[in-house]
């Protein structure tokens, strides 16, 4: 209670003896006055400088978050992977050293905080909560950037599971190989089959490795007098080793057709199967007739 007093500058009584004392004695109300003015400092900045207040405010909503993904980089990619994981009802947390300007709108609507720093230095990761998060997904365009991130996370947190993205597949390899990378994902490797499907005019899904066996799903409407026109659902999926998962024709719509449902001309098929069983029915399909009397080499 007497310290109380002195630091109001209020007189409690008469001084102690002892020296040591007295100067703790005077240096109490000037040692008030300090932390008081220090306060109000940083009150007055952070209440005229919007963006401190930001940055302040999204760390202390991020120091709140467990078992959240935390996304570095906010970038095209980094973007479109936050809108999917908001659009899951996840926990996020975005860094990011240099943010475009439209990148805080996209956020602030999301409500997801944005810590802005690299990604790289560890005060920045711990203001992510590094140590409480569950994922991280790197997606910046640099492979030299994501492998010095991964190694400084690994440091930190050796059990968060880590997505990365890279542009060349053998150094991806390597990361998942020596770095305890759960997941490396290649541009490449993901738009590549896109592109061919979009060249015959299909719709191919990012291949899946399953027990080293890459798997595939895709779209596509069968052509005229192809080798599927005409035959039963039963019949296509085990004769050419395929999941027929979606039929659909003119307003209908089936998922998992039954076995008896007959395959037409212009009917749309979604099929799931190995990856070259896919590109070789894809080919067939597209030849018509032609296609009726190539043999479709089956890998099973």
């Amino acid at each position: 209670y007497i310290m109380m007093e002195l630091m109001i500058l209020e007189t409690p009584g008469d001084a102690p003896s002892e020296w040591h004392l007295v100067i703790f004695w005077y240096l109490l109300p000037p040692t008030f006055i300090f932390i008081v003015g220090l306060g109000a400092a940083d009150f007055v900045h952070l209440f005229f400088n919007r963006n401190d207040r930001q940055d302040a405010w999204r760390e202390a909503v991020a120091s709140t978050f467990r078992n959240h993904i935390i996304v570095f980089g906010a970038g095209h990619v980094g973007i479109q992977v936050i809108r999917e994981l908001a659009s899951m009802g996840v926990d996020i947390v975005v860094i990011d050293n240099s943010p475009d300007p439209g990148v805080d709108y996209i956020l602030n609507e999301l409500d997801i905080p944005l810590i802005v720093g690299d990604g790289r230095e560890g005060s920045v990761l711990e203001k992510a909560k590094i140590r409480d998060a569950s994922s991280l997904v790197i997606c910046t365009g640099d492979d030299h950037t994501n492998l010095e991130a991964i190694m400084r996370i690994r440091e930190i947190n050796s059990d968060i599971r880590i997505v990365a993205r890279v542009w060349d597949t053998k150094f991806g390899q390597r990361l998942e190989r020596f770095m305890n990378v759960q997941n490396v994902l290649s541009s490449s490797d993901l738009s590549a089959p896109a592109f061919a499907g979009a060249a015959l005019g299909i719709e191919i899904t990012q291949t899946l490795t399953i027990n080293d066996v890459p798997y595939s799903m895709t779209r596509f409407n069968v052509v005229e007098d192809s080798f599927l026109d005409g035959e039963t659902v039963g019949h296509l999926q085990s004769e050419y080793d395929m999941d027929i998962v979606l039929y659909g024709r003119e307003e209908t719509t089936e998922v998992q057709p039954a076995h008896d449902f007959v395959v037409r001309y212009d009917d749309t098929l979604v099929i799931f199967a190995r990856h070259k069983t896919i590109l070789e029915i894809v080919s067939r399909n597209m030849l018509g007739k032609k296609g009726r009397k190539r043999k479709l080499k089956i890998g099973r």
